[in-house]
């Protein structure tokens, strides 16, 4: 195994001398320094990926690519690299609550706690409108958990004890769908990292 893992390395490399802003090449080079350990340099290949993903939004790729660099960075704990990617994938699909889940995991950690709320909201509004609410499906019981784990983390930093209504909606308290319907949906990262980067430009 670990010589097959070096070969493709060694594959992907060369594919990026080729062409250095290959995106592909350059989230699969991530993710395998990921899995060997690497942490260092999978975040080098990643955030290069990031700004070569972001050079030109017209030509994004499939968003199902972009889940999976945010996934990889979020797991490196590059919450800001990952909010710039999931913010292309929101405003191009509102409706996926996953998104919306790395989005509050990644605001909470970045200690923005009100951008995390309200992406949490969204991913209670998402799942109750897409029915996922009562899925027993392992990977939707999983975002859930996540979801739960983030919202009382959030509550908590905000001093409240929970966040109002939206545990009862989950499971389906009266008047949960028409609510999730009429809630808008917005992200803030911009706005809300400027501050952060321009804290670190004078650092």
């Amino acid at each position: 195994m670990k010589g097959a893992e070096e070969e493709c390395e060694r594959s992907l490399e060369e594919a990026l001398k080729i062409d250095a802003d290959n995106v592909d090449a350059l989230q699969t080079l991530g993710n395998l320094r990921l899995v060997r350990a690497r942490d260092g340099e999978a975040k080098v290949a990643l955030k290069r990926c990031v700004k070569v993903m972001l050079q030109d939004p017209s030509n994004l790729p499939p968003i199902d690519s972009r889940m999976v660099t945010c996934r990889l960075l979020v797991e490196l704990e590059c919450f800001k690299d990952a909010i710039k990617v999931l913010d292309t994938i929101v405003l191009d699909n509102d409706e996926m609550p996953e998104a919306w889940y790395l989005l509050a995991f990644s605001y909470f950690n970045l200690k923005k706690y009100l951008n995390a709320k309200e992406c949490c909201k969204n991913v209670r509004t998402q799942m109750i409108k897409l029915k996922m609410d009562k899925d027993t499906d392992p990977s939707i019981l999983e975002l859930k958990a996540g979801w739960e784990e983030v919202s009382k983390a959030i509550a908590k930093a905000l001093g409240k004890k929970d966040l109002d209504s939206e545990d009862e909606q989950m499971k389906g308290g009266a008047g949960a769908e028409e609510e999730a319907e009429d809630d808008g949906f917005e992200t803030m990262s911009e706005e809300d990292i400027s501050e952060d980067e321009d804290a670190q430009m004078k650092e």
